[in-house]
């Protein structure tokens, strides 16, 4: 018999759960946001339509294992920081918000090492990965890493607790409690995804290049070009569009799950 009950009594395999539908939610939707997003920042201008969903598994594999980790962590540190059943305050779930994306960064950095050279150069999943290994070694699957973690973390931090801050001031404005979390999850995303616009697309470059290189090398190549912000506002829409979905999806669907995903 299903219980309804609230993220906030998810156990581990409950907040696992809401990060792969989340992040499948998510990219399912945005997909074609990311190729756009792609393109830009490589300075190749608009992709062509049949391009559009072009990486979608590599890229689905990295939302989905991206958010699912990003979730995990997120619930672990939670239940491990929590003082006799007392809810954390937003700032702190900011903060462990930020240390959950971080921790999940590596492996969306891989993923997407392979999404957008997919994107780029097109190529099946495993001929990209043996054209990475093949040039760089194993550890190419993983470059791009450090700037990954920057923007994950300011995502983290955004998704789990600086929305819901915000949500709170826009509910003195405006009373839907529903109208005022969506408002306050675009504003921070636009928000994030504007401020974390070098961080991705110093990743972006160094990712798409096969070859030895560096995010210094690339920041100092972009910002020489004055391209370090280059695609800044479709990557505005894009995260706060991502975070309204996941945002919903993570509040909404864990009255739905099985009693077996709380505790």
């Amino acid at each position: 018999m299903t219980t309804l009950h609230s993220s906030q009594t998810l156990n581990s395999s409950g907040h696992l759960f809401n990060g792969v539908l989340s992040g499948l939610s998510a990219v399912t939707v945005l997909q074609p946001g990311y190729t756009l997003q792609t393109y830009l920042s490589t300075g190749k201008g608009l992709p062509p339509l049949n391009t559009l969903y072009r990486g979608f598994a590599a890229n689905a594999t990295c939302d989905v294992s991206g958010s699912a980790l990003t979730f995990l962590f997120y619930g672990v540190l939670s239940r491990s920081m929590a003082k006799g059943g007392e809810s954390h305050s937003k700032e702190k779930e900011a903060g462990i918000g930020l240390v959950a994306g971080a921790g999940a960064s590596p492996a969306m950095a891989a993923c997407e090492r392979v999404m957008i050279l997919q994107q780029i150069h097109g190529g099946s999943i495993a001929q990209t990965v043996r054209k990475i290994i093949a040039h760089e070694g194993n550890l190419g699957l993983i470059k791009g890493t450090v700037p990954t973690i920057a923007r994950e973390a300011l995502c983290g931090a955004a998704l789990f607790g600086i929305s819901d801050m915000l949500a709170g001031q826009i509910k003195q404005v405006f009373p839907s409690d529903n109208a005022s979390k969506i408002a306050g999850s675009f504003v921070t995303g636009s928000f994030v995804g504007a401020i974390t616009t070098p961080c991705n697309n110093i990743k972006t470059v160094l990712q798409e290049e096969i070859g030895a290189s560096s995010a210094l090398k690339i920041g100092k190549q972009l910002m020489n070009q004055k391209r370090l912000f280059a695609g800044v506002v479709p990557r505005s829409i894009l995260i706060g569009s991502l975070m309204v979905i996941l945002g919903q999806v993570k509040e909404t669907m864990p009255s739905y799950y099985p009693d077996s995903l709380h505790e």
